[in-house]
């Protein structure tokens, strides 16, 4: 899950990685959601987001395996992939 905000400067930047090709590998290995905390910030306080952009990874069976605020570069959300299961 991606959580972030049209009007932060880091999620704009974040933005940019999603036109990667690589990224879009990424997209055929595992489910990406996207959340506007300006729209469902309820659905942001009740996962423990309270700053943007922020990411949180799950495993298969829906366990939180990774949660982090900041940016991520493709190279990290794919090491982050390679461990779950």
């Amino acid at each position: 899950m991606y959580f972030h905000s049209p009007a932060a400067a880091d999620c704009v930047a974040q933005a940019r990685t999603f036109s990667d090709p690589a990224f879009a590998a990424l997209t055929q290995r595992a489910v990406f959601a996207e959340i506007d905390v300006s729209k469902y910030p309820q659905v942001a306080q009740q996962s423990g987001v309270f700053r943007v952009p922020s990411w949180i990874f799950f495993d298969s069976m829906g366990g939180k395996q990774d949660q982090r605020a900041g940016t991520r570069t493709v190279g990290e959300i794919a090491s982050v992939l390679e461990t779950l299961r």
